[in-house]
């Protein structure tokens, strides 16, 4: 008896229940469609309050609470005044967001195009005085006794100097002219005491006829660092008693290259 109350019972409850989760659906919906509608009128809100303040301030009003709530629409509408007029197609109404967008488009590439050219101005001025190295001696302390390019050798014969002389007395410091790894500090009968440095993958310094060496291969030396002094070991041209002076050599992607073209100008 009990088994067949509750047989006959059930479709009553599973539809009670069914009609309950119905309902719950489209609460829910209901619900969605509420936040969305709301979120939608928020955002035409705002729209139509910049609309506003853009054309007060074109037309150079000062803005009040009475014209603000006379120049905003109901929340159900889509659009704002200006956007009613233009829709409506009356003559000389534009939208104020597509009064807003020309003067962003009129104003901005202005302010930009100002800002960039001052940029590119003080970028080309910085370019033109700088120079990869510096002076490997200081200022003052030498005098460039013989420069990149042909010339003629002790037997007369023609010849290339593959780097610049400057001349100083021995001892006078050597400078790093650029931060690099010591690949070479070592000595050869030509160059006599010599150090090498690489800078990264484009320069390669030579620094030779120095008298003492003050660094080691693998040392990274920054700029500005002593690395040795003035000498003139190894087979040097002299005229005189002292034919002290550092042959200085530069390396561009392993070609050996005019120095002056990276090295500032003597003032």
């Amino acid at each position: 008896m009990k088994k067949a109350w509750i047989a006959s019972a059930a479709p009553f409850y599973i539809m009670i229940m069914l009609g309950m989760m119905a309902y719950g659906f489209l609460f829910v919906d209901n619900c969605k469609s509420l936040y969305y509608r709301s979120l939608r009128a928020l955002k035409v809100r705002n729209k139509c309050r910049l609309c506003v303040d853009v054309l007060q301030t074109l037309n150079n009003e000062t803005p009040t609470s009475e014209s603000d709530d006379n120049a905003l629409q109901k929340e159900e509408s889509p659009v704002c005044m200006m956007h009613a007029m233009a829709s409506e197609k009356i003559d000389g109404a534009v939208p104020t967001c597509t009064l807003k967008r020309e003067l962003d488009v009129q104003q901005k590439p202005a302010r930009l195009s100002g800002t960039l050219l001052n940029n590119a101005a003080d970028l080309k001025k910085k370019s033109a005085t700088m120079k990869p190295f510096a002076w490997p001696l200081k200022k003052g302390t030498f005098w460039l006794s013989s420069l990149f390019g042909p010339r003629k050798r002790p037997n007369g014969s023609d010849g290339f100097h593959t780097g610049i002389d400057l001349a100083a007395l021995k001892g006078t410091p050597v400078y790093a002219p650029r931060s690099g790894v010591v690949v070479k500090a070592y000595y050869t009968s030509g160059y006599g005491k010599t150090i090498v440095i690489q800078h990264g993958k484009r320069f390669k310094t030579r620094y030779a006829h120095l008298d003492t060496i003050n660094v080691a291969p693998g040392d990274w030396v920054s700029k500005n660092s002593i690395i040795g002094r003035v000498g003139d070991t190894g087979f040097i041209r002299k005229e005189g008693k002292d034919g002290s002076h550092l042959h200085f050599e530069v390396y561009e992607y392993e070609k050996r290259v005019n120095p002056m073209q990276f090295l500032p100008e003597l003032v």
